[in-house]
């Protein structure tokens, strides 16, 4: 474990609006990176240093809860 991961392992990250976090990188879900707890998504991902406003908030993803929710009713 290097310098950095051991620091950041002392603490966590408040999300706030979820641009200065960092979705798959940061411990900001749970104890550990979503980098760690899914290796196999991470690998696919093409934007690994995306935050957490940026993936949550993107076009693709609220066009597909529109769509999911269009379904349900």
């Amino acid at each position: 474990m290097n310098v950095k991961e051991s620091f950041l392992n002392l603490g966590h990250f408040k999300v706030n609006d979820g641009t200065q976090i960092r979705f798959w990188e940061d411990i900001w879900l749970g104890k550990k990176p979503l980098k760690t707890k899914f290796p196999a998504l991470f690998n696919i991902v093409r934007r690994k240093h995306d935050t957490v406003a940026k993936v949550l908030f993107s076009p693709y993803l609220i066009f597909l809860f529109e769509e999911l929710w269009w379904v349900r009713i």
